[in-house]
């Protein structure tokens, strides 16, 4: 409740008389009274109040609004038929039974209102004195208002490049905030068809444990019936649903009996995630939950599909396109980071430096369709050759080059032995066997550089001695003199 209460707080006009936030109004010589009457059952919250604050007559509109029918309500005090003080504070003194200034002729303000048997909503509230009452024509704007408000802190967020993470976190709490007693999480769909626990400022440890991994099918749980169907999912009572069983305890020891999602879609209709309400009671499908959710997956999904055009954009920048390898530019920023990892936890590392040789004749008598599959497979050899830890990247043309975090001489050297006997290997290119050759440099941080470009070129070097003995070798660089490398190891093929 303290939560509303802030935001309502600072999105209400400030107390007392109409002042700044007050726009006076023309007063009509328009009969009100027939206007309530022509109103019906068929139009919007139009109603009059005495100066009690009682109705003396409201159309349909009013019941619908309220919750309750519309002929029940002349009589009844406008104000006991809130569940609390509207965010406008002049708005509630005149809803009790006060009246305009005799030199205004009318009050405008947007607030949030809280009907006593209805769903919380936003109204645009028009009042004007008529015939010795006070007419009043109250405008839903729920779902122009909760957009504007959401949009305004993801939008504000993407333009300061915060994490996904971090906005999608921010986007649950404003709703929070805007439906107290209620929780919100954002789970995205990964590759495989299962969901992950983007952003649950209030469970995210409950979801991390029992919902993070589940796959997105028809008959599980909300979350999931959601994001398999691409339609909303509602369950009125956990505790009933057999579905909701292998979480119904984690929810229910959080006070949450009801939850309703509402899938993530993208501009093409492809499924991304779900969006999720956890209610404390059933959530009523309409007014303030029901924009809240539809304002949420549809933010989430801006959120979800900017960060997959950011992904294909870094995959573009960090990625070579023959063989899916990382780059030269993504290695030298990864080497960067392992680099500072290193100088922290004081241990060294190795960068090898790959070149193939006779790569130039397998695309002069083949063509260069057979040397793009000569580097995707020399590419899976190298991958298959290396540990986890390691970073196999193609620089360009026919030269690779292996990171080697946490290695000594002794470990570089029969990492980089490995990566040589795989490169070897004879390979079988449209129905001729190629025997190839490679040469491998070996630069040692700290010993032979400080920073990624140093190793990568001292590397470099020391491949180019190894080719210039004949090839099929191992060279480590030595000393500081530009090309001081000395050949280490030899491997016959």
């Amino acid at each position: 409740m303290e939560d509303i209460a802030k935001m309502e707080s600072a999105a209400a006009p400030a107390a007392g008389p109409p002042g700044s936030e007050a726009r006076p109004l023309p007063c009509p010589d328009a009969p009100w009274p027939a206007l309530l009457r022509g109103v019906g059952h068929g139009g919007g919250a139009v109603f009059a109040l005495d100066t009690q604050g009682r109705f003396t007559c409201a159309s349909g509109g009013t019941g619908l609004l309220l919750g309750r029918p519309a002929e029940s309500l002349p009589g009844q005090r406008m104000a006991d038929l809130l569940a609390r003080p509207p965010s406008d504070a002049h708005l509630h003194r005149l809803l009790l039974g006060g009246t305009l200034p005799a030199a205004a002729s009318g009050y405008r303000c947007e607030t949030l209102l809280h009907p006593a048997d209805g769903s919380p909503l936003w109204v645009q509230a028009v009042l004007q004195p008529a015939a010795g009452l006070l007419t009043v024509m109250l405008t839903d704007i729920t779902s122009m208002k909760v957009r504007e408000r959401l949009q305004h802190r993801v939008l504000d967020a993407m333009a300061h490049d915060l994490p996904l993470p971090e906005i999608a976190a921010g986007l649950c709490e404003d709703i929070e905030a805007m439906l107290p007693g209620v929780a919100v999480s954002v789970l995205e769909l990964d590759v495989q068809n299962r969901l992950r626990c983007l952003a649950a400022p209030r469970l995210e440890d409950m979801l991390a444990a029992h919902i993070d991994g589940q796959p997105a099918g028809r008959d599980g749980d909300t979350y999931g019936a959601a994001a398999w169907r691409s339609a909303s999912a509602a369950c009125a009572d956990v505790a009933a649903d057999p579905r909701w069983a292998p979480w119904r305890e984690p929810l229910a020891a959080r006070g949450f009996t009801a939850c309703w999602s509402a899938p993530v879609l993208g501009r093409d209709g492809r499924l991304l995630g779900a969006f999720t309400l956890h209610g404390r009671s059933a959530l009523g499908c309409d007014g303030l939950p029901l924009h809240a959710l539809e304002a949420g997956a549809q933010l989430c999904a801006l959120l979800l599909e900017r960060e997959r055009t950011q992904q294909s954009f870094r995959r573009l920048a960090y990625q070579d396109a023959v063989t899916g390898l990382p780059n030269r530019a993504f290695l030298l920023e990864a080497t960067e980071r392992l680099i500072r990892e290193a100088r922290r936890e004081g241990h060294s590392l190795a960068i090898a430096f790959i070149d193939l040789d006779r790569f130039k004749q397998v695309n002069d008598q083949l063509g260069h369709r057979a040397g793009d599959d000569l580097l995707r497979e020399v590419a899976q050899r190298l991958q298959g050759a290396s540990r986890r830890a390691d970073i196999v990247a193609r620089i360009g043309g026919d030269e690779f080059a292996a990171v080697l975090p946490h290695c000594g001489s002794r470990e570089a050297a029969a990492a980089a032995r490995r990566l040589l006997a795989a490169a070897v290997r004879p390979v079988m290119l449209h129905g001729r066997c190629w025997n190839l050759g490679a040469s491998i440099g070996i630069a040692q941080y700290p010993r032979d550089g400080t920073n990624a470009a140093t190793l990568l070129h001292h590397a470099d070097l020391a491949m180019y001695a190894a080719k210039r003995a004949g090839g099929r070798r191992l060279s480590v660089f030595r000393g500081k003199a530009p090309g001081a490398a000395v050949v280490r190891e030899t491997l016959e093929g």
